[in-house]
């Protein structure tokens, strides 16, 4: 839920969005295997998309 929270806040607040992906890459390992997977899995991917995309639309 916390990183729910860092990526929702980083819309005002762009330097949440680096710490929700540290903390991803960090907890990655403890929810290998458990449908927190693929959460933690998107999480991450739309840190990177959205950091590489921005600058391209902008």
């Amino acid at each position: 839920m916390l990183v729910y929270g860092l990526q929702a806040a980083s819309f005002f607040f762009g330097i949440t969005a680096i710490a929700a992906v540290i903390i991803n890459y960090v907890k990655k390992d403890d929810v290998l295997n458990t449908w927190l997977a693929s959460h933690f899995r998107w999480q991450i991917r739309t840190f990177w998309f959205g950091l590489f995309w921005e600058p391209l639309v902008a």
